[in-house]
């Protein structure tokens, strides 16, 4: 059978069905708060050092290692490169899919020194009770094996080292350099995103929280809890990359209410979504994945139609991997056809969909106009 050829850029990760409560609380449900936190990118940098192979969840970026390593050179000469210190730590991560829910774990936690502390536990180097509730629960679903604590206790003593050799001074240099970037995106969020979700908030009585992380090469992290729909998404570096990492975030969340819906509506059993290819849920990772776009799709046409063209660029352009000049001859109705059939669903996923879509507007959908008509 066919894979179906969506890239590892497109295919991003989000554990809905993951309770997570970070401490920073959402109090009004249909607020927007934007967070930058240390010990949530120092995981993804690592992350990015780890070449996994074919998998949806992978970070690793030989662009992003030879960054920090002329970085590193600058700052202190010779090192030795993480991507070696880190070997014995990804072989182990390679095999076990539960080992990641490393990507995680920053969110079940308020600082480095809460973070270090439960990688140091659940891999029984710390005795006693958990430092609390969640790595307990990390610990008895995810961690529980002796590979896994090898591999948490690898993982622990790399990030202690990088933080104190390097990260720590590179990420607050990095947080002042692109402090201006970070406002812009706050008031595009603002101004855009509250259009796009206030619907959903209202509806699930839901905050919405975003991190923007340094070291998210690729793909988008999704959390969620009782009080918000959570996204860590790539710190635009400049105001154009400013409406793509927008977009990956309002993506992330989706999954939080959308996959739900789309298992059931394909009345897909007990088999766990995957994210390495060949994976036996790896098929339903990508039914997933293009339900959320399609759903997005519909949420952006009928909230925030101003954008739906860069949408539509966007996730067009990644799947079929041109620049957005590739689809200059198209009308928005004809790149409209286009996405729709390259994001198809099954009929009954569609329906779902659409029918979730309709709820929020309080009636019937636009009907879609094809360039032809």
């Amino acid at each position: 059978m066919r894979r179906n050829p969506i890239s590892g850029r497109i295919v991003c990760v989000a554990f809905a069905a993951l309770m997570v409560l970070h401490a920073a609380q959402v109090q009004n449900r249909e607020e927007f708060v934007l967070k930058t936190e240390i010990h949530a990118d120092l995981v993804f940098h690592l992350l990015a050092h780890m070449d996994i192979g074919e998998d949806a969840s992978s970070l690793y970026s030989p662009g992003y290692i030879s960054m920090i390593n002329e970085d590193k050179a600058r700052a202190a000469g010779s090192f030795e490169p993480l991507e070696r210190s880190l070997a014995a730590a990804t072989k182990i991560f390679v095999t076990d899919q539960n080992l990641r829910m490393v990507n995680f774990l920053p969110f079940a936690c308020d600082g480095y020194e809460s973070l270090l502390l439960g990688l140091r536990w659940m891999a029984g180097e710390e005795t006693g009770e958990s430092p609390s509730s969640y790595f307990s629960y990390f610990k008895k679903r995810f961690f529980h094996s002796p590979e896994a604590e090898k591999f948490l206790s690898l993982f622990a003593a790399n990030m202690e080292r990088e933080y104190e050799s390097f990260y720590q001074d590179y990420w607050a240099r990095r947080q002042k350099e692109l402090l201006p970037f970070k406002e812009d995106f706050f008031g595009f969020w603002r101004d855009h995103g509250m259009k796009l979700m206030a619907p959903v908030m209202r509806k699930h009585g839901k905050g919405s929280l975003v991190f923007l992380s340094l070291s998210l090469t690729r793909n988008g992290r999704g959390f969620a809890s009782p009080g918000f729909f959570g996204a860590a998404v790539k710190f635009p570096e400049s105001r154009e990359e400013i409406p793509d990492s927008f977009f990956w975030s309002i993506h992330e969340m989706t999954h939080q209410f959308v996959d739900e819906i789309t298992l059931k509506a394909a009345s897909v059993g007990d088999v766990a979504a995957g994210t390495m290819a060949g994976n036996r849920g790896y098929d339903i990772h990508l039914l997933k994945e293009k339900a959320v776009v399609y759903a997005d799709y519909l949420l952006c046409r009928e909230f925030l139609p101003e954008l739906l063209e860069d949408y539509l660029f966007l996730f067009l352009g990644l799947f079929e991997k041109k620049d957005r000049t590739r689809y200059a001859g198209l009308s928005q109705s004809g790149l409209e056809d286009r996405f729709r059939d390259v994001f198809e669903v099954p009929d009954q996923v569609r329906q779902a969909i659409e029918g979730y879509v309709g709820r929020l507007i309080g009636g019937p959908m636009r009907p879609h106009r094809t360039s032809g008509g």
